[in-house]
């Protein structure tokens, strides 16, 4: 079963303007094409055989039933020359609506677009003050560190003392060379 207009655009809105084009092109479609059925259904009627017809079967002469047709053939035209006006202005109303709807589709893309930018800029403005927020927050945090280092300095630096077994030689762990370069020496680590 085929979904119903609503349904699709409800379903896929980006779609809507063709949905919509699709469900009005249908729409003239079945009124012409029943509008094209009647005519083909009064050609058929025999012009000749329709005036005896009305004669005989509604009381009245050949020429008022000349005429009654004549009436009916005139409404008929009549009729069908202000269903023609109808289509035609629901054509014309029908395209004015679509234009008005993609100029409001398009007024509001131009906004999105306008919005999604500002909130944008704004982001980017927000994260530079929360950039420079954290870096004189780390500054001060530096300085604090500093200042709270000097202060809880004492006047002398301890000094740790230690033991040196007896059997153990201490050995430079760099000789000098002759030509004043620095080379390393290999220590000797006790057994245990």
């Amino acid at each position: 079963m085929e979904r119903s207009y609503a349904e699709q655009i409800q379903q896929d809105p980006t779609h809507a303007r063709h949905i919509v084009n699709d469900a009005l092109n249908k729409l003239f479609q079945r009124g012409q094409q029943a509008v094209g059925q009647l005519e083909n259904q009064t050609n058929q009627v025999d012009h000749e055989d329709l005036i005896a017809l009305l004669a005989e079967r509604g009381n009245m002469s050949r020429q008022e039933a000349e005429q009654k047709i004549a009436e009916w053939e005139q409404e008929y035209h009549r009729l069908r020359q202000q269903g023609e006006e109808v289509l035609n202005q629901t054509k014309q109303e029908t395209e004015r609506l679509q234009a008005k709807a993609r100029a409001k589709l398009e007024q509001a893309r131009i906004e999105a677009k306008h919005n999604a930018r500002e909130a944008a800029e704004a982001t980017t403005k927000a994260i530079g003050r929360m950039a420079l927020i954290a870096f004189a927050v780390i500054m001060i945090g530096a300085v604090a560190g500093g200042i709270g280092g000097i202060a809880g300095a004492g006047v002398t630096i301890p000094v740790v003392e230690i033991e040196q077994a007896d059997n153990v030689q201490p050995t430079p762990l760099v000789t000098p060379v002759d030509q004043g370069i620095l080379t390393p020496t290999p220590v000797n680590t006790p057994a245990l």
